[in-house]
């Protein structure tokens, strides 16, 4: 028992020496905690640019393009930047079938020949079509002999004329074309596909003395008077675009030359990869300049709206934040903090910050900047030395 009482007393200053220390880490902790809080960041930031100024001499102004602006409300139409291609117009663009086997004979155009409707393009020699012609001749002189002795049976043979006009229809013949034929006998036999559309050629695929069948591709015609521009717009985007929606189109071929157009259609379906939807402007093409396939920078112009703003050179970054520079007399410039929406033509709407009617630095707020950084560096060497 002695023994125990002993080793204890051995012990007890080891013990003395780790309860006072606990006591004082324990204290401290707890007048920490005592403290006033410390004042948060956002005023900390405030303070320190309310104190953040500059004076330039009217020499230092004028040398570094120095201008000022009062704050005021202007118009500004929203612009949203969407990547888009050329596309021919499905409208204008026709592929021309042959709707009767038979024979090239003669091609009278090629690849990047502009043609008017009804223009002939291919005659083709066609043993159905020279029947069907023949037909028509044999019914018609037949009415016409019977039509002038005023017979009983002049009737029928009308109708037979009428299911032979239809028959060469079928062959994509118009009226005055079956007229012309009837009027003019001595007419050649062979068949003229002529052009559905005022157009340009934009491929051949025959030759002459190629053999054709019915369906055969021949062509393919196009208007490029009318183009469509394929667009593809952001998801975050679509509330402030609608079908109707004015647009600004440039091409690399013509960076100086702005190309108007309207958005006609918006796709029902966001990509599930690009999270982008497809949309389309229909665009006027009467110089043929716009060519299908050209990749175009697009400009979707917003509606109007009316907001204060300063120009987007005007907006500087001071210690990780936004400010403009505020005008005072005598040369004084202060760094002002602000809070700005997204850019619109060149112009900053100014949400918080600024206020109506003061007079901010509208261009040389980088020089001003620059300089502001200048003496604060140089006062804080001072300081350090």
């Amino acid at each position: 028992m002695s023994e125990i009482l002993d080793l204890k007393s051995k012990d007890w200053p080891r013990w003395t020496l780790f309860l006072s220390l606990l006591v004082s880490i324990i204290f401290a902790l707890w007048t920490s905690c005592q403290k006033s809080p410390s004042v948060p960041d956002e005023e900390a930031d405030h303070e320190h640019f309310q104190a953040e100024e500059i004076t330039l001499s009217p020499e230092a102004i004028k040398t570094g393009g120095v201008e000022t602006q009062v704050l005021q409300t202007i118009s500004l139409r929203p612009r949203i930047k969407v990547p888009g291609e050329i596309k021919f117009n499905p409208r204008g663009y026709y592929r021309l079938s042959s709707p009767v086997a038979g024979r090239v004979e003669q091609l009278l155009v090629f690849e990047g020949d502009r043609v008017t409707r009804g223009q002939n393009l291919v005659k083709l020699f066609s043993l159905p079509y020279l029947e069907a012609l023949t037909e028509l001749k044999l019914a018609y002189q037949r009415w016409q002999r019977l039509d002038e002795l005023q017979h009983d049976e002049k009737q029928m043979a009308w109708s037979l004329v009428l299911s032979a006009r239809n028959k060469l229809k079928l062959l994509r013949l118009e009226d005055k074309d079956i007229d012309e034929l009837l009027r003019q006998p001595s007419e050649d036999q062979l068949y003229c596909l002529k052009s559905p559309i005022h157009g340009q050629v934009i491929s051949r695929q025959v030759v002459t003395g190629e053999q054709v069948e019915v369906g055969t591709v021949l062509m393919d015609i196009a208007s490029t008077d009318r183009l469509w521009a394929e667009i593809f717009i952001q998801e975050k985007d679509l509330a402030r675009v609608t079908e109707g929606t004015e647009a600004l189109l440039r091409v690399q071929a013509y960076p100086d030359l702005e190309f108007k157009g309207q958005v006609n259609y918006l796709g029902p379906i966001v990509d599930e990869s690009t999270r982008l939807v497809k949309g389309r402007l229909e665009l006027d093409n009467p110089s043929g300049l716009l060519k299908t396939g050209m990749y175009a920078e697009v400009v979707l112009l917003g509606q109007e709206i009316k907001t204060l703003a300063v120009p987007e050179e005007a907006i500087q970054e001071v210690y990780g934040r936004k400010v403009v520079f505020v005008s005072e007399q005598g040369g004084k410039f202060k760094a002002r903090p602000v809070e700005v929406g997204e850019e619109i033509a060149g112009w900053v709407p100014m949400l918080k910050g600024l206020k109506e009617g003061e007079k901010y630095v509208s261009r040389g707020a980088f020089i001003i900047k620059s300089e502001l950084l200048k003496s604060t560096f140089g006062e804080d060497e001072h300081h350090h030395d």
